[in-house]
Order: C-alpha cells, then sequence, then structure tokens
C-alpha cells in the first residue's frame, strides 16, 4: 500500500492555488508541482499531460474541493457570535472577501480561531484524500532543534479509526483481506474454494457493478476489516464481512456490524460450522433463529449428524 506522510499533504493543500496542480507520485512516493502548466520535477518533462501516467500520479484537493468561501460561512455559523457573524457574513460579499475577512477576523480577536478552524478542516480533507485513493498515512511530524542542529521526529494526533465507504479508487485495497476470507471460509467448509489476489478483485469490482454497499474500518488509511451489504427492499443481506486477525476484539466487527444496520433490517447468513460468526452475532443482539437453509448433498455422506433442531438432526 502507498505510504505518506500527512503532514506533507495537508502543507501541500495549503499551496493549491488556480495556477499551481499538485500531484502524489506512487513510485516515487513523493508530491509533484505543476505551476502554470510547467513541471520542474527533473524526473517529468516540464510539460506533460497527466494521463499518460494514470495509475502513477494522483491530483491532491484543487481549490473547489477545499473549498474555502463554504469553510468561511461554516465557520460564522460555529465560532462567530451574533454580533461577529453579522461583520463576517457582510465581508464575505463580493470580491476582496478573504481581505475582508481576515481584517474582520482581527477586529473581533478571532484570527488564531480561524487558523486552527482552517487547519482542521484541511486535515480533513487529507484524511479523506488519502482514503479515497487507498493510502496508507502517518500523522507525525518534524521539527528543527535549531540548537543540536538536527530535525527531530514528533508524533502527531491519531485519528481515530472511522468507517467510511468504498468505491473503485480504494477498492484495491481489500483484496488481501478478501482472499484471506476465502481461506477462512475453505477451512470452515471444504466445498468453498480459496481465491486469488485476481479473483478477489474481479469479485468486489462485481459488488460494485451489482449496486453493494462495501464498508471498511480504516486506522490510518490501513483498512482493518470490510463489510459487503446488498438492499433488498427494506431488507439488508450481508454477504461478506471480515477483519483483520490481529484487529480483531477491539469491536470493528461491531462498527460493521451497526453501519449495515443503518441501511436497514439485516438477516445474516452463517455456516453452522462458524463458531466465531455465530458467537459474534450472537453478541450483538442476533438470538433469534428465523429460517434455516438446507441443500442436498451431491453424494451420500457418512458425516454424523452435528446440529440438531427441534427433534431433526443435521449434518454440516
Amino acid at each position: 500500500m502507498p505510504f505518506v506522510n500527512l503532514e506533507d499533504i495537508v502543507n501541500a493543500i495549503y499551496e493549491v492555488q488556480s495556477d499551481t496542480q499538485i500531484y502524489y507520485y506512487i513510485p516515487g512516493e513523493r508530491l509533484v508541482y505543476v505551476k502554470n502548466e510547467v513541471c520542474n520535477d527533473p524526473e517529468f518533462p516540464r510539460t506533460f499531460d497527466v494521463e499518460d501516467y494514470a495509475g502513477d500520479l494522483i491530483a491532491l484537493p484543487d481549490q473547489y474541493e477545499r473549498q474555502d468561501y463554504r469553510m468561511m460561512q461554516d465557520f460564522i455559523d460555529e465560532k462567530a457570535d451574533d454580533q461577529a457573524a453579522d461583520w463576517l457574513t457582510n465581508a464575505i460579499r463580493g470580491k476582496g472577501a478573504f481581505h475582508r475577512f481576515k481584517v474582520t477576523l482581527e477586529r473581533f480577536d478571532l484570527l488564531d480561531d480561524w487558523y486552527d478552524y482552517q487547519e482542521r478542516r484541511y486535515r480533513e480533507l487529507a484524511v479523506s484524500w488519502c482514503e479515497e485513493y487507498g493510502l496508507e498515512y502517518d500523522t507525525s511530524f518534524v521539527i528543527k532543534d535549531e540548537e543540536e542542529d538536527e530535525e527531530i521526529v514528533m508524533p502527531g494526533n491519531k485519528v481515530p479509526a472511522h468507517i467510511l465507504a468504498i468505491g473503485r479508487n480504494n477498492v484495491q485495497n481489500l483484496v488481501f483481506m478478501r482472499t484471506a476470507y476465502s481461506e477462512e471460509l475453505h477451512r470452515l467448509n471444504p466445498d468453498i474454494l480459496v481465491v486469488d489476489e485476481e479473483d478477489s478483485m474481479d469479485l468486489l469490482e462485481t459488488y460494485l457493478d451489482d449496486n453493494a454497499q462495501i464498508y471498511a474500518v480504516s486506522d490510518h488509511g490501513l483498512f482493518t476489516g470490510y463489510i459487503v451489504c446488498k438492499e433488498e427492499k427494506e431488507n439488508v443481506e450481508i454477504l461478506e464481512l471480515y477483519v483483520r486477525k490481529e484487529y480483531r476484539r477491539k469491536g470493528l466487527g461491531s462498527m460493521l456490524l451497526k453501519k449495515a444496520e443503518e441501511l436497514g433490517t439485516i438477516y445474516p447468513r452463517v455456516f453452522p460450522a462458524h463458531d466465531v460468526m455465530l458467537a459474534f452475532l450472537k453478541a450483538n443482539g442476533y438470538t433469534t433463529l428465523r429460517n434455516i437453509e438446507l441443500s442436498k448433498p451431491e453424494q451420500p455422506s457418512d458425516k454424523q449428524p452435528a446440529y440438531k433442531i427441534g427433534k431433526q438432526e443435521f449434518t454440516d
């Protein structure tokens, strides 16, 4: 998975202007600046077509995505009292709005609050951008120790694990988990085939083509679990639910399940032998057995009955 420093992305978002485009170069794991359509990076021609580097260059959010004007309006709504809000609202009307806005912020001693608010919003935008393109990010930053003449890496603020929707740009980051999921299912039921990464990618893309909803848990851009849901009228079918082994028993599966529950009523289908999943669902309140799905074996089986429903016994 490509890796970026979040502080670098935040600082770059500040620098984006109408004449400046900034890209993240995946193979080189660095930012590439293009100003007035001219690139000064020695690895690239001075002028080039970005489409020639599709898959290698990812555009950072531009001025439109940065939404500075909307950000000023939101700051007024959230941070300003009535008097300051009236002045600031008038200040952002017409040409020269940004200059008047800052002058008015100084008048009401709100300039530092604005800078803190702006940095938080840019940081949120940087996080969203990283996750949209499947980039793992580090929140540390570097400070200069003038006395020792050295740079010191400082840990940044952790971003809490959270749920995000998966789309075309970042679905590839679920491939290895999807393959591991098939391996676990195969151990429970040998009739289920283990799939490789290519087949996993094809299946995930098929889910998206079929309008299934895919959500993942992000831990600083590292996807640690995912769920695939399909809405059927008012009900929701869970097609897949998986959490990396090293991240289990941390509540991530419950986070994913709650996200699916927002879509509608869920009726999970589970292999009878999947004790871990059954225990997980029971712990999350799924204690009523509603339906039983049976199949006829393709050939006679010598398995002993493993499950009893009422007076009837069944094998898995």
